[in-house]
């Protein structure tokens, strides 16, 4: 069965052990996709505005975004990303990925038109299986 996995995937959480979970899991079903692991939001909202133009379409990216993390949380990364122009934000797929199974949290995040889901961790082989 031919899955078509986009060419990037991109996990921000400053939870080193979640990341590396999620990376295991991404390159366990799809072992030709770049996965790019970020501890701070910080540094992951600059390699996308350096890497992302708006004339020069990328590669298919998926963000896996943790909410709850210190300076830069979620919400705060989810509305400088939505500042970006149109033409950078639609070249992501954004699923949040948190331990909150807190109502509020997954009613916020889902009130970002950007955002397609919400995914409570762990980010598993099962789990990605029935994104993809």
């Amino acid at each position: 069965m031919k899955t078509d996995f986009p060419d990037r995937f991109i996990v921000i959480d400053d939870d080193p052990i979640c990341n590396l979970i999620s990376t295991h899991s991404l390159k366990y079903l799809s072992s030709n996709s770049e996965v790019l692991c970020f501890n701070k939001p910080k540094d992951g909202f600059e390699f996308i505005i350096t890497n992302y133009k708006t004339d020069v379409p990328y590669k298919t990216t998926v963000l896996f975004l943790d909410l709850n993390m210190p300076i830069i949380s979620g919400f705060d990364f989810l509305n400088l990303l939505s500042c970006l122009d149109l033409k950078v934000i639609k070249q992501f797929t954004i699923f949040i990925l948190s331990s909150s199974v807190d109502d509020s949290d997954i009613k916020k995040a889902k009130e970002f038109s950007i955002v397609k889901d919400y995914i409570i961790k762990p980010l598993t082989p099962q789990i990605l299986k029935g994104i993809f």
